[in-house]
């Protein structure tokens, strides 16, 4: 929730406000999906609930063709950039990976978008958390992924804290409404007027060059979501995740649950800058800066939801790269999910989160599609603690 926009920020909401919504029908005296449905449409709470194109329908005819005729099917399905030139090879050949990983999985197979090196469960008592109810901190079980400055220890909340992984280096800025924070004038300041709860902020430069279409941001727990609502209520959230986000990839009944959406699209704000150039990772605005992106971006133009609707597209965003020169600079904020009670306000009830998620943590975390992490970060509550 912490490091995904609105997009994902709703994408995620969803599977939380089914289970509101399923008990609230059901109060209601609905005990049909097709009653629901029905009251769905009558009170437009489902009203954009459709499922968007899965890469198996993307995939099309490429299974069966050789190499190089599937990179060329996929080229033609990705589109050309303006001015007629095709998708780059590269793209074409992370489009095709992204493609096989998701829609044929070989038996066996280690599933690299799961979290596959776990998650950190040790946490000091709350009595010692510095921003009590709430504690941030790295995912000290990711290798590489360290905040030299801290450790295992606190990260402190509304100040930039440097960190590394195997992937990025840059820093990172955290700011909770209603938690303690080591700059709270700012915070105050940055929460004024706003609806918002969260906001965070990743800045830095990558260590190799990575494909948009490979790099995802989102949640990943170790074990199953607890309290589910029934299948088809699961299912009609899926669709609207889909629907907001058609690059998505979801899993919410399986043994390690997770969502992800492409990087690119999910931050509010993007700034791509030469060294020297990029905003302050303190300040209260982004602008949108998205140039050096090249392609259907360089003209200067593309506003930030423009460079979203472009970049939910996995084949559009397989033709962009991340590259090592630039720094990014990653602004996201929602405000649906409150730290502070660790609960999602959905319009017409507040949904507690603890009990869905078994004591883990959401996280500010990106990853690409072969595992390995450009950050991790873990905000626990201590109502994540009872009973575990």
């Amino acid at each position: 929730v912490a490091a995904s926009g609105s997009r994902l920020c709703g994408a995620l909401v969803a599977l939380p406000a089914g289970c509101a919504v399923h008990f609230a029908v059901r109060r209601a005296g609905v005990r049909s999906r097709r009653s629901l449905v029905r009251l769905a449409r009558e009170t437009s709470m489902l009203a954009h609930a459709v499922r968007g194109p899965s890469l198996a329908d993307l995939r099309g005819d490429i299974d069966g063709q050789s190499d190089d005729a599937r990179d060329c099917a996929v080229g033609r399905a990705g589109g050309e950039e303006e001015g007629g030139a095709p998708m780059p090879a590269a793209g074409v050949r992370a489009l095709r990976r992204a493609m096989t990983r998701r829609s044929r999985p070989a038996d066996g197979e280690e599933d690299l978008l799961g979290p596959v090196w776990g998650m950190r469960t040790s946490v000091p008592p709350p009595s010692a958390w510095p921003n009590r109810p709430v504690f941030f901190c790295v995912n000290t079980a990711v290798p590489g992924m360290v905040a030299p400055s801290h450790g295992a220890g606190p990260l402190p909340l509304g100040v930039p804290v440097p960190f590394e992984s195997e992937l990025f280096e840059g820093s990172v800025l955290l700011r909770l409404r209603d938690v303690p924070s080591e700059d709270p004038r700012r915070d105050g300041a940055y929460f004024a007027n706003r609806k918002r709860r969260m906001h965070a902020v990743v800045q830095g430069r990558f260590k190799e060059e990575v494909s948009l279409a490979e790099a995802v941001s989102g949640h990943e727990f170790e074990r199953p979501l607890r309290r589910l609502p029934p299948q088809w209520v699961l299912s009609a959230a899926s669709a609207f995740i889909r629907k907001l986000a058609p690059g998505a990839r979801i899993d919410l009944l399986g043994e390690r649950p997770r969502v992800y959406a492409l990087l690119g699209a999910t931050a509010q704000t993007i700034s791509v800058e030469a060294p020297g150039m990029e905003p302050d990772i303190l300040g209260l605005e982004f602008a949108e800066e998205n140039t050096l992106l090249g392609g259907r971006f360089a003209r200067g133009d593309v506003s930030a939801a423009k460079r979203k609707r472009t970049l939910t597209s996995l084949e559009r965003a397989a033709m962009y790269t991340f590259d090592t020169e630039s720094v990014y600079t990653f602004d996201f904020y929602q405000h649906l999910f409150d730290a502070a009670t660790y609960s999602l306000d959905v319009g017409f009830t507040t949904l507690g989160m603890s009990a869905c998620l078994d004591g883990q943590p959401v996280q500010v975390m990106a990853k690409t599609t072969d595992g390995r992490y450009l950050y991790s970060f873990l905000i626990f509550h201590e109502q994540l603690l009872v009973g575990v």
